[in-house]
């Protein structure tokens, strides 16, 4: 950094952002049609083979995931869909497009994912497009009768979770779709589905003091100057004149790392370098 040059930021993470994709090629899975009254407790299904996902750091934090859904369904509304992962739990996607969604067909690259906030049931036929999970618990209500929230065979996939969070422990293994159909006289397959995983290496960025505040600011003009004791992730540094800076960050007051600036006059510029970036 030379003398005028912008203010640098230093920020209390050394995290790297990664996404990693599953896919599970061409599938031909017939899901059995669903009984001709109700109520009923009985809700037979059918469940995908294994999606293997290796390769997620062990030190890793998952920080999202989504599921592309492709399904021939000549009423799917009728659908009943969950995610079961590696560490056992069991998440639903979709119950009956929000319990119950109207009359179409199919999903083509319908994506349902955590960042998403949009209902299936604001969508239409093919859901082509992002949406959030219907997230039924073990059961749910819809007109007028309970349902199971998964396939009530083969064993293990009614939902144990209400949110996407509890799927992140194990993220590698083997993970699998499990699916009923509610209602009869409409047949479906799955065609292709996919997962993928959202995550973080090193530390995040964490709220964090800095010292010695001199020659800090809370803003990257460097014009307003950064408060001493102040939990921030990030601050922008400016130090003059010349010397050497060193900077202590204290992140929840568990892990201190120095930061240490050199800025050093050499044939009339500054050199000005920071490692904590």
């Amino acid at each position: 950094m030379c003398l005028g040059d912008p203010a640098v930021k230093l920020k209390s993470s050394s995290s790297q952002a990664f996404s990693s994709t599953f896919n599970s090629g061409t599938l031909a899975l017939a899901i059995p049609d669903g009984p001709a009254s109700w109520p009923q407790t009985v809700f037979p299904g059918v469940v995908t083979p294994n999606l293997p996902v290796s390769g997620i750091p062990a030190n890793a934090t998952i920080t999202g995931m989504s599921v592309k859904l492709n399904l021939t369904h000549t009423y799917i509304a009728d659908m009943v869909i969950v995610l079961k992962a590696p560490n056992g739990q069991v998440f639903n996607l979709d119950a009956n497009i929000n319990k119950t969604g109207g009359p179409g067909a199919n999903f083509i690259n319908t994506v349902i994912s955590s960042a998403s906030t949009t209902p299936l049931s604001a969508g239409a036929p093919p859901y082509t497009g992002t949406f959030r999970a219907d997230a039924v618990g073990a059961t749910y209500v819809a007109v007028g009768f309970t349902f199971p929230g998964g396939p009530t065979s083969p064993a293990g996939y009614i939902p144990t979770v209400t949110n996407f969070n509890g799927l992140y422990s194990v993220p590698n293994g083997n993970w699998t779709l499990g699916m009923y159909d509610w209602g009869f006289g409409d047949l479906g397959t799955l065609t292709n589905w996919e997962l993928k995983i959202d995550y973080i290496t090193g530390v995040p960025a964490t709220p964090a003091v800095w010292s010695p505040a001199a020659g800090l600011f809370s803003d990257a003009a460097a014009t307003v100057p950064y408060v001493a004791g102040t939990a921030v992730d990030s601050v922008w540094t400016m130090p003059t004149p010349a010397g050497v800076y060193p900077y202590q960050v204290t992140v929840r007051n568990l892990i201190t790392t120095a930061a240490t600036g050199n800025y050093n006059k050499a044939g009339g510029n500054g050199n000005y370098r920071l490692p904590l970036m």
